[in-house]
């Protein structure tokens, strides 16, 4: 099979590259890298959350879960006055990247009500700035050599 027949006929289980860009033209709003976790509600099992938006969220984990999957994540995130919030995030796979020790999986939120919606917002938020305070601290400090 040459280059371009794969690229045509990706092998199965493999990422389109297509896709994914299209996903970024259709995606809403940035996406945020996090480092929380969630548990799988009504499972035992914990997936790390990769990024997040007020759309959608990339996680890895420990079980494959099928296309068109439903489930629930159960995590917490502060709000702006820096209280933790318990939320629950119903989402529906959309891809999964498999892997030896875990599944990287694409999921769209599906049926977050606007209250839960309006508080990721602002967890992103939250995180974006704090992620740029960060780069403009890193890079005042390679360029005084303060840290």
């Amino acid at each position: 099979m040459t280059i371009h027949e794969r690229r045509r006929n990706p092998v199965p289980g493999t990422p389109d590259p297509e896709s994914g860009r299209a996903a970024r033209r259709r995606r809403r709003s940035e996406r945020v890298a996090v480092d929380l976790q969630a548990r799988i509600a009504d499972t035992s099992t914990i997936v790390d959350l990769r990024d997040l938006t007020p759309d959608g969220v990339s996680f890895d984990s420990p079980v494959a879960i099928e296309p068109g999957t439903r489930v629930v994540l159960l995590t917490r995130v502060c709000d702006s006055r820096g209280e933790r919030r318990d939320i629950a995030l119903p989402v529906v796979e959309r891809w999964t990247r498999h892997g030896h020790r875990h599944h990287r999986v694409g999921a769209e939120f599906a049926g977050v009500d606007d209250a839960t919606r309006a508080l990721l917002s602002e967890y992103c938020a939250q995180v974006m700035s704090s992620h740029e305070s960060h780069r403009w601290r890193h890079a005042a400090s390679d360029s005084t050599g303060v840290d």
